[in-house]
């Protein structure tokens, strides 16, 4: 039963995509379980078969400073699933290119006393967070 059905909308998901963590935010899984099965997102041969939204998704949020702890205004472009850009303006130009964050092996917190903040975490020892913040819950959620 289950297996038989996980096997059909699961069929078509995007290699970066992994299923969300049974005790993960519920945000991530709500938005999982609708993608899956409202939109059917990952069913093969769906109009929405293909490259994941998420994989080029683009938007304003706010950005945290990691030395300076202020938070501005940035527009955020997502590259393929792999890189996340963000400019000072939405002409994403390569002058107004305020920093890029690998996505590779990143994995994305949510704050439970903000449900606005988002923060991502890198891989790798070395890497730093990215700490981010939605204007609305839709936005927080969309992301």
């Amino acid at each position: 039963g289950n297996q038989k059905t996980n096997l059909l909308y699961e069929s078509a998901i995007p290699r970066g995509m992994r299923r969300p963590d049974i005790d993960g935010p519920d945000c991530i899984r709500r938005r999982w379980l609708r993608e899956k099965y409202d939109n059917q997102m990952f069913s093969a041969g769906s109009e929405h078969s293909g490259p994941h939204p998420h994989e080029n998704a683009e938007g304003w949020l706010l950005k945290r400073g990691s030395f300076m702890k202020t938070w501005r205004r940035r527009f955020f472009r997502v590259h393929n699933g792999e890189m996340l850009v963000y400019f000072s303006d939405e002409s994403c130009a390569e002058k107004t290119r305020r920093g890029a964050y690998s996505l590779c092996g990143a994995s994305l917190e949510l704050d439970p006393e903000d449900p606005l903040t988002l923060k991502l975490c890198g891989a790798g020892k070395k890497s730093s967070d990215l700490i981010a913040r939605a204007e609305t819950s839709e936005q927080a959620e969309e992301w």
